[in-house]
């Protein structure tokens, strides 16, 4: 049921492919473990899309040179790239 929820963009269309009804979303969205699951997922995406955006400006970063910056890149944990 996770990963209905968190790809889809309304919980009418995460209940429609997980062949479930909304109103049971609702009530497992009251459950703190489900939300507290849901939340940690959600967050682990973002965390790997961030750290996948992060290696491409690194990437970008040695292959351009001094390029000025916009002052929108992430803070990454390992250094300073300036």
């Amino acid at each position: 049921m996770l990963p209905y929820l968190l790809s889809c963009p309304t919980y009418e269309e995460a209940a429609r492919q997980a062949h479930v009804s909304v109103k049971q979303i609702y009530c497992w969205l009251k459950t703190s473990a489900f939300k507290t699951e849901l939340d940690r997922k959600g967050n682990e995406i973002i965390e790997e899309a961030v750290n996948k955006k992060a290696e491409r400006l690194i990437v970008s970063d040695k292959t351009f040179g001094n390029v000025p910056r916009t002052g929108l890149e992430p803070a990454l944990p390992y250094g300073n790239r300036t």
